[in-house]
């Protein structure tokens, strides 16, 4: 990244006000420089972009949007293009702005999705036009509310832009959960046979707006739409690409998927009906979320029904949001303490956090780290004498471990700078072989070993094979936290230094 590169990234709560906050610089910015906005794929998304800007006061024919319009943009000259991230926006956008990048803001709107500043995303296509057209742009504005992709990438961002919650937002906090005990919420509402609590939560809060968000099928919605209005007397409308509604005006229940999950604003819908699959990404649990916002709060309680496992999810999901927000907040401009700091996180289970995951990925664990220190061999003999380790490094036969046909650095990685009572060393020999020169040898039984909660043991250089810390490991109990977010440790990365 150039030192004169600009990265602004938002710290900001689900319809909070940042996709405001960007149309307004937009408008302040497009008479002296092009401005590249860039949003979902959706036409209501492009739409609703391009009706927020003529509202700031950006003249009509200034604005290009999709490829069609920016094909029609003339390189230098004032104007916004609204890009959305099907690939004939994107390369008309690029081919629009490549010979003027100290020209180009660019604002991006839902970049998790984008693989914005991964290693990876030369795989996917549209990530890699998202990447070049970022890379056009000399000022750059992130703005999501869902922010994991963006705190694992590798860019240091310049500057933070806060957009604290004001009076009359409703949060995730502020919503009640009813809960639908174990129940198949698609079944159900696809049946028409309806627990009580689940009737009784869609006749109650009708008037006040609910969007439903549980089945991506259009026949599934269908037969949705018609066991909710027998019940009602509300409109009942479903939003799934084949029709049309105006969300800025619409009033009643919405049955929607996809499109209702980001991007897209409903002022008159204050409850929700959710049902999330195991497999549901963390950002899109959060982004879900659409009826949070301003205006929204019920003169009762603004509330939203799932099932047990989905009210779970989405209170972890939040919680997790608002930990990544606060490393953003003080690591900002340092990636690599980033990562530093996820790898901290902790989850008691499975979480598929992020479909764009920069060599990341949410990994049981058994044992933690509590302690190390630098190795010496008196520590070494020290630890021994106390009745705290239970190995000793002695002199090796010439040979490496080989590591069942692993390279030497993931072998290290994954077996030997592990655990000294995990299975990866109880199922060693006696006298097990590290490297040319050292080779460990147990000094107690198996089975005393095994039952040990907190042991020492070494850490080893995979390229010297010297031994280089000494570690105390806790065995973890069966209700402890169970998975992390780890990155792959044998991807090399390529440095980048902060704007």
């Amino acid at each position: 990244m150039q030192s004169h590169d600009i990265d602004t990234v938002y710290l900001k709560s689900i319809q909070g006000g940042g996709s405001s906050e960007a149309v307004l610089y937009a408008a302040e910015s497009y008479s002296s420089r092009t401005v590249i906005f860039v949003v979902e794929n959706l036409d209501v998304q492009v739409t609703q972009v391009s009706d927020r800007l003529k509202e700031a006061g950006v003249p009509a024919e200034f604005i290009y949007a999709k490829a069609e319009q920016i094909r029609k943009y003339k390189s230098g000259t004032p104007g916004i293009l609204i890009v959305n991230k099907h690939a004939s926006s994107l390369n008309a956008a690029i081919n629009a702005i490549s010979g003027v990048k100290t020209r180009n803001l660019g604002i991006f709107d839902e970049p998790d999705r984008d693989a914005l500043g991964h290693e990876t995303s030369d795989k996917v296509p549209k990530d890699i036009l998202v990447n070049k057209l970022r890379n056009l742009c000399s000022e750059r504005e992130h703005i999501t509310a869902s922010i994991l992709s963006l705190v694992i990438s590798n860019i240091n961002y310049t500057h933070t832009i806060e957009i604290p919650k004001e009076k009359g937002y409703l949060s995730f906090e502020d919503l009640h959960p009813v809960c639908l005990g174990d129940e198949d919420v698609s079944e159900m509402l696809k049946s028409g046979n309806l627990s009580p609590t689940l009737k009784n939560f869609i006749i109650e809060n009708a008037e006040e707006g609910i969007l439903i968000r549980v089945d991506h099928e259009v026949e599934d919605m269908a037969l949705a739409k018609k066991t909710i209005e027998q019940l009602v007397d509300v409109p009942v409308a479903v939003l799934n690409g084949t029709n049309k509604i105006d969300p800025k005006t619409f009033k009643g229940v919405l049955i929607s998927f996809k499109m209702a999950e980001r991007g897209v604003t409903f002022p008159h819908l204050w409850h929700m009906i959710l049902d999330f699959s195991s497999t549901a990404f963390q950002n899109a649990v959060v982004q879900a979320f659409r009826v949070l916002g301003y205006g929204k709060c019920s003169a009762t309680k603004n509330k939203f029904a799932a099932n047990i496992f989905s009210i779970e999810r989405s209170k972890t999901a939040f919680e997790l949001e608002n930990k990544l927000q606060e490393i953003m907040r003080k690591y900002h401009n340092n990636y690599q303490k980033r990562w530093e700091e996820v790898e901290k996180l902790e989850f008691k289970y499975h979480w598929r956090l992020l479909g764009k995951s920069n060599k990341f990925a949410v990994r049981q664990q058994s044992f933690i780290k509590k302690e190390e220190f630098p190795y010496t061999k008196e520590l070494e003999e020290f630890l021994i004498r106390e009745g705290k380790l239970f190995y000793k490094i002695v002199p090796g036969n010439g040979d490496w471990y080989r590591g069942g046909g692993r390279s030497r650095k993931r072998a290290f990685n994954d077996i030997i700078n592990n655990a000294p009572h995990s299975p990866s060393w109880l199922d060693k020999p006696p006298l097990q072989k590290i490297s040319p020169q050292y080779s460990v040898q147990r000094l107690k039984s198996i089975e005393f070993i095994k039952d040990q909660t907190i042991q020492w043991g070494f850490i080893f250089d995979h390229e010297t094979g010297e031994p280089i810390k000494l570690v105390l490991w806790e065995k973890l109990e069966e209700s402890s936290a169970k998975y992390r977010y780890i990155r792959n440790k044998n991807v090399e990365t390529k440095n980048r230094t902060a704007a």
